[in-house]
């Protein structure tokens, strides 16, 4: 049996880290390494790390100062061991087959994917669906309509690629690191399979999410992922349902852009307003506003190219009500 790491960086996560390593040491595939990353935590999941260290001796427990995610998940790759490598978020957990199908699916130059389970309460178990689908270089594209591409999770990667090439992810960023990681180690592959089954169990915390806080980095990060998204598929050639996805993720990055600057809640809508208006004046986002030519939401793209801020504010919202 191949070996696989399992990378999964852990900050105050006592609250579900049971559940999660649980899901984990009772993986069907058995030559696993789990390596737990502590970053400082200062609630009790060093004590639960452990614990369960002394009970499996297939877990390895990194102990660090509170450094951030990117830099748990870099040091764990460093003494990772196994010839492929996954991660696992500590708040989420896997399906008891999750190592066994994607391994099951690797093959040379392949990244294996499965299927992801969003939920806040209480998941359902993902049935026995046998359908898998396979994209080459050339679809890749696929994935980001899939919403796969911006996380390292529910995937296998290749040790051997990510040390030979140096792949890390970008400590300097709070965001938009996970798409970079996932640009630059599909540049070393030729085919991806992805797994219907939802074999990933992703628990989604509105409390915590980065998305609902103003960041005052956003302008740089969006404008880094939309260029770099931009450079990776601007050489496939691309069908136009293809086109469509394109654009309609470069728009998404664009339009985060907006609706960062209305979180700003530390001065009056006004002044927020006045901001935003401001920011899609600039000229490298009506430079990149004008590539794009296939966004499915034509209409919020038309108000936000001409600057109709007030109005898709409204019509924003309407959608939201109406959803």
């Amino acid at each position: 049996m191949i070996k696989v790491s399992i990378i999964i960086p852990i900050y105050n996560a006592a609250k579900y880290l049971d559940e999660c390593l649980t899901s984990v040491v009772s993986q069907s595939y058995s030559n696993i390494e789990i390596i737990l990353v502590n970053d400082g935590s200062l609630d009790d999941s060093k004590s639960i790390c452990d614990t369960y260290a002394k009970n499996d001796k297939r877990i390895i427990v990194l102990n660090q100062k509170n450094m951030g995610v990117s830099a748990s998940r870099n040091n764990g790759i460093k003494v990772a061991s196994g010839k492929y490598l996954c991660f696992l978020d500590s708040d989420d957990f896997v399906h008891p087959d999750y190592i066994k199908c994607l391994i099951n699916n690797i093959k040379e130059n392949t990244l294996s994917v499965c299927q992801m389970e969003t939920f806040k309460n209480n998941p359902v178990l993902s049935k026995n669906i046998k359908e898998k689908k396979e994209f080459n270089r050339d679809h890749f594209i696929y994935l980001s309509s899939m919403y796969l591409l911006n996380t390292p999770c529910c995937k296998l990667y290749n040790l051997d690629v990510i040390k030979a090439n140096k792949i890390f992810f970008d400590t300097s960023l709070s965001l938009g690191e996970d798409l970079i990681f996932n640009l630059n180690y599909m540049q070393y592959i030729d085919k991806i399979i992805v797994d219907m089954q939802k074999l990933y169990y992703y628990r989604k915390d509105d409390n915590l999410s980065l998305s609902t806080s103003y960041n005052a980095k956003m302008f740089d990060i969006q404008l880094l992922l939309y260029d770099s998204f931009t450079k990776f598929f601007i050489k496939t050639k691309m069908q136009q349902e293809e086109l469509c996805i394109f654009d309609s993720f470069r728009f998404s990055t664009l339009k985060i852009i907006v609706e960062n600057e209305f979180r700003n809640k530390k001065i009056s809508f006004w002044k927020r307003y006045i901001n935003t208006r401001k920011v899609v004046r600039n000229e490298e986002i009506q430079k990149r506003l004008k590539e794009i030519r296939y966004p499915k939401k034509k209409v919020f793209y038309f108000l936000i190219r001409h600057n109709f801020i007030l109005l898709y504010k409204i019509a924003s919202k309407i959608r939201t009500i109406t959803q």
